[in-house]
């Protein structure tokens, strides 16, 4: 290679490999010096193109052990779609309107190719679910509530599709919250029709508990909570929670590949 490869030509060239699947998650790469030697670059270029790498979460640096291939993570595609949403104008009724227009074209896909593996997990999720809000955990009803939503996209089984909405795991986190600590307000009974709908394969009843459950959602309770700014989230008190959520979930994912 040119001794004029610049950082970007760097980043390239490391991208294709990670990408093509020729350097695993997970592999250890060269050091700096060795990189800078196989490219014919030196290893402030190659620093550089590290530090790019680093910042798309291809590569990561562990302190005493050098570099690897980072694991595939939705985790800062779904911070930025949050982050994309709070710098708009959008409310949060705005983002519970789009939740419920995909949830609606979803719903016959879901009821025809869900398995009983999926339904046993939704139900499973819909239990722990339940029994976190009556006893006022929040952390765990919280995680509970979004593997309700993601297992409505799993049951779907067109994997692109799964791995295209994942982010949106934190934008459901968050149009999610309770507008009050009050625990009627996990709203347990609007997610049960979903779970049996889906139990029954039966699409126009999916259909209708997707109807049915963000309807709920509009009901005077969630007036001023719906016309918030979405960015007005930043400031609610189980945000740090929520992100700490998708932060523990990201590694646990990580250490299992």
């Amino acid at each position: 290679m040119s001794a004029e490869l610049k950082p970007e030509q760097v980043v390239q060239n490391l991208e294709r490999r990670i990408l093509s699947g020729e350097l695993r998650a997970g592999e250890r790469l060269p050091t700096e010096g060795e990189l800078g030697a196989q490219l014919g670059v030196s290893r402030t270029v190659v620093r550089d193109a590290v530090r790019t790498l680093t910042t798309r979460r291809l590569v990561r640096v562990r302190h005493g052990f050098g570099m690897e291939v980072a694991a595939p993570s939705d985790l800062p595609i779904a911070h930025a779609l949050a982050d994309l949403l709070m710098r708009a104008d959008v409310t949060v009724g705005d983002v519970l309107d789009a939740r419920e227009a995909l949830d609606r074209h979803l719903a016959p896909l879901a009821a025809r190719n869900a398995t009983e593996e999926d339904v046993s997990r939704m139900t499973d999720d819909f239990e722990r679910f339940a029994a976190a809000a009556a006893a006022g955990d929040a952390a765990v009803a919280q995680d509970a509530h979004l593997e309700i939503h993601l297992g409505f996209v799993r049951a779907i089984h067109l994997p692109a599709l799964d791995l295209m909405l994942k982010p949106m795991a934190e934008v459901i986190l968050l149009s999610s919250v309770r507008p009050a600590p009050d625990p009627a307000r996990w709203e347990v009974d609007s997610h049960r029709p979903l779970v049996e709908a889906l139990r029954a394969r039966d699409g126009g009843a999916l259909g209708h508990a997707v109807d049915h459950h963000f309807s709920v959602l509009r009901g005077g309770a969630y007036d001023r909570f719906r016309a918030a700014r979405f960015r007005e989230l930043l400031d609610h008190r189980e945000f740090a929670l929520l992100r700490g959520l998708l932060t523990s979930r990201a590694a646990a994912a990580e250490a299992s590949l």
